[in-house]
């Protein structure tokens, strides 16, 4: 059945969702559903030790992104494990760690790319990225032009 308990609804003994709303009615905070699973809309979950988790992750990778950091680095920064941190990051965001790391990383390649004459190479070392060919690739894959294009296209005249 279901617990109300100060105004918190827990569901118990294979209480659905569709119980809880049909007794009590639509929750104040919206919810939505993927699957089997459920969650609160993002502006709810600041609140919450997961949403401050990802928080701190998300600021972490802001200011790290260029540096070269993986998933590893921001687990230990934030004192979790890879695991927790991957599980956690999917669940309040809908993507990965490394996806939003290289996210950063292309924002900032842009920004690069648009503002200055910098090489490729010079551009791959100060963005992060390994190697000028997985850069390419990865930009080419993301924005579907090169870099040179994206320059040419971007860049007043």
């Amino acid at each position: 059945g279901i617990v109300v308990d100060g105004g918190t609804l827990t569901m118990r003994d294979g209480a659905s969702v569709s119980d809880c709303f049909n007794t009590y009615g639509s929750p104040e905070t919206e919810m939505y559903g993927e699957g089997a699973g459920i969650w609160a809309r993002e502006s709810t979950i600041k609140g919450t030790p997961h949403g401050r988790t990802i928080e701190r992750a998300l600021s972490y990778i802001s200011a790290h992104a260029t540096d070269g950091i993986g998933a590893n680095d921001i687990a230990h920064h934030l004192g979790i494990s890879r695991r927790t941190l991957d599980a956690r990051f999917r669940e309040m965001t809908r993507s990965t760690v490394l996806a939003h790391i290289q996210s950063q990383r292309l924002d900032a390649v842009k920004k690069l790319l648009t503002e200055t004459t910098n090489t490729i190479e010079s551009i791959t070392g100060q963005c992060g990225f390994g190697s000028a060919n997985h850069l390419k690739k990865v930009f080419r894959r993301t924005f579907g032009c090169s870099m040179r294009e994206w320059r040419l296209a971007h860049t007043a005249r």
